[in-house]
């Protein structure tokens, strides 16, 4: 478990602290690995979570890999504009699927590993999310829960298509069967959404280990029991002591600042004189290259290359 809000060296001069972030993970009380992954920006600007698959311990491998490939994209522009998430998190997560899939290519016993991978992108009042796999994301708010995710897995698949009812679903054997995720295809799928944020929402990330024993009517009322650290401790704990079929992890992101949209500030007329419009400066997104960006996760690709211990 770890408890951050420190100041870090990505913060943008003057900025304030919009979130702050505890995470947990478990092995539970089956598997002798755990593979699941996440990371916490210690200025609460993102999140990341990945729940890894693969035999012969290779799915810790991918799960770490997405996480390190993620973090280091984000933690490499530390000033994004709204309208600039979008394209932030869908390269960084195609960046990670094409190193885990290159991995997985050319080292036989890494073949076939991938990850579910969930990124939360926290910009001012705002939060974008990028989403594959069965891992999910929660907004909690106002004493309600919404979930901002939907499973990629052949059991969702049906459900949608009017195969299976919600209740059967949950239960079919076939909701562990992904059908979309990090690592497996070049056509990875990335779902996007978006939320508004209100200061003392919380947004909960979590893998299936842990929501597999948290009913969605049950969200609102444990997460945001308590301090967040206390309300994550008790849902791994839960989940834990109902089973722990699988790992178990967690994030919890708490809202403690939600000023206006930077590009509603910037946007906003400052008087009623229509006049011509400057070009905008450029933003950080265009002034990084497919090749830098590229070259920003050289050295994780290499260090994640080197033989893992436990």
């Amino acid at each position: 478990m770890s408890d951050v809000g420190t100041s870090s060296p990505h913060r943008l001069p003057g900025a304030r602290l919009a979130a702050r972030g505890v995470q947990r993970t478990d092995v539970g009380a089956v598997r002798e690995r755990n593979e699941d992954a996440c990371y916490v920006d210690p200025d609460g600007r993102f999140a990341i979570l990945a729940d890894g698959m693969g035999g012969h311990g290779a799915g810790d491998v991918a799960s770490a890999m997405a996480v390190d490939v993620v973090r280091t994209c984000l933690a490499a522009i530390p000033g994004v504009r709204p309208r600039e998430a979008r394209t932030l998190l869908e390269r960084a997560v195609r960046l990670a699927n094409d190193a885990v899939l290159t991995r997985s290519r050319h080292e036989s016993d890494k073949a076939g590993m991938g990850t579910t991978l969930d990124v939360v992108l926290v910009i001012g009042g705002e939060a974008f999310v990028a989403h594959v796999g069965d891992s999910r994301v929660y907004l909690v708010s106002d004493g309600a829960a919404q979930r901002l995710t939907a499973d990629h897995t052949v059991a969702e698949v049906m459900r949608q298509a009017g195969q299976l009812t919600e209740e059967e679903a949950r239960v079919s054997p076939a909701r562990s069967v992904l059908c979309n995720a990090i690592g497996v295809s070049e056509a990875t799928r990335v779902d996007h959404a978006h939320a508004r944020l209100r200061r003392g929402d919380r947004i909960l990330l979590c893998s299936d280990g842990l929501y597999e024993y948290l009913p969605d009517d049950e969200v609102a009322t444990r997460v945001a029991a308590g301090t967040a650290d206390d309300a994550l401790a008790a849902m791994v704990a839960h989940a834990r002591q109902a089973g722990g079929h699988d790992n178990i992890t967690g994030v919890v992101l708490e809202v403690i600042d939600a000023p206006r949209p930077l590009d509603e500030i910037e946007d906003a007329p400052t008087n009623p004189i229509a006049v011509a419009a400057e070009p905008p400066p450029a933003g950080p997104l265009a002034t990084l290259s497919e090749d830098s960006m590229v070259g920003v996760i050289e050295e994780v690709l290499r260090e994640s290359s080197a033989p893992v211990g436990r």
